[in-house]
């Protein structure tokens, strides 16, 4: 969902849109119609996690 055209929801959750948030891109996780995970994490007084990310190959090829 592109929250810049959608602030109020960015707000609903939490998103800071700011152009110097480490926030961006958010992955927020569902279960049951409740949040069980969100990369990256916020801690509760509001700092974000720093983010380890690594570039995998998810998709296998296909050799025809």
């Amino acid at each position: 969902m592109d929250l810049g055209r959608w602030p109020r929801i960015a707000k609903e959750l939490n998103v800071s849109l700011s152009g110097t948030s480490k926030q961006l891109p958010t992955l927020i996780m569902y279960e049951n119609g409740r949040e069980c995970a969100r990369i990256p994490h916020i801690f509760a007084d509001g700092s974000v996690a720093k983010g380890r990310y690594r570039k995998v190959r998810s998709v296998p090829l296909v050799h025809w």
